[in-house]
């Protein structure tokens, strides 16, 4: 467990840099984000899930502070799906005491809880996220049956409401990554199956409803992590052929092809 952000600047390959703190060590928490702040949504710290939303501005390193609360219990801890808009965070599924199909929200610039939104189509945790600003996709996850899903569904994002089916990922797994440009939506990675569908990258466009199509690979079996973009470039970092890593991948979002190494 770690209470470490660091940082990188997405243009320029290279190692990540120490930004600061979050209020505690904790594993996998959710992050959401606009141009000015970052949100940091519950995580796990050994014997409790954590329904804590901290946040830093992002131009201004150094130590998170409060933001407020998961106010639903099932969205407490980990396995969340998360989508940006610039303006709101979606923080959809989870799992708390029981598998969660609740999408709830926040205005990243004004601290405080989060706020009903509506429910996805299936009931899952360990969701990937992403969005072109005004949709936002769910997509993949770990169903109440334990069983993986290849859903993916979508909501309006400036819109509460329940989620609409999208489509199919091209393999039914969990805990991938989602990030997205103006046009073109990205799931990376993600188990279980076998190592060979860890290392997929899926995409979609995110205004068109359909099935996603084969983008190219990750450098290996790479799941439980995290994925980021600045509209051009999408990284990812994560579990890395079955053991922890600090590698960090990138793809451009607009050109299909394999994963090279960032830092």
């Amino acid at each position: 467990y770690t209470n470490i952000i660091s940082y990188v600047t997405i243009p320029t390959t290279g190692n990540a840099i120490d930004f600061g703190d979050l209020s505690a060590s904790k594993w996998h928490p959710a992050g959401a984000a606009s141009r000015n702040r970052a949100v940091f949504a519950g995580g796990y710290t050994p014997g409790s899930l954590l329904n804590v939303i901290d946040y830093v501005t992002i131009m201004s390193t150094g130590n998170a502070a409060d933001f407020g609360d998961h106010t639903l219990t099932d969205m407490r801890g980990t396995n969340l799906g998360v989508i940006s808009s610039g303006t709101r965070g979606l923080f959809g599924g989870g799992y708390g005491t029981a598998y969660s199909n609740a999408i709830h929200y926040i205005t990243i610039a004004n601290t405080g809880n989060t706020t009903d939104f509506g429910d996805l189509t299936v009931t899952r945790n360990n969701v990937a996220g992403a969005g072109d600003g005004s949709r936002g996709l769910f997509a993949g996850g770990q169903n109440s049956s334990y069983a993986v899903e290849n859903t993916i569904d979508y909501v309006t994002i400036d819109t509460a409401g329940n989620a609409t089916d999208f489509g199919d990922t091209t393999l039914a797994r969990k805990e991938g990554q989602g990030a997205a440009d103006a046009t073109r939506s990205l799931f990376l990675g993600g188990a279980p199956s076998t190592t060979a569908q860890g290392t997929v990258i899926d995409y979609v466009t995110t205004q068109t409803a359909g099935n996603a199509t084969d983008f190219g690979d990750l450098l290996s079996y790479r799941f439980d992590g995290a994925a980021s973009s600045n509209g051009t470039k999408a990284l990812c970092t994560g579990y890395y052929a079955g053991a922890t890593s600090n590698v960090i991948e990138q793809v451009t979002i607009q050109t299909a092809g394999n994963s090279t190494d960032f830092g």
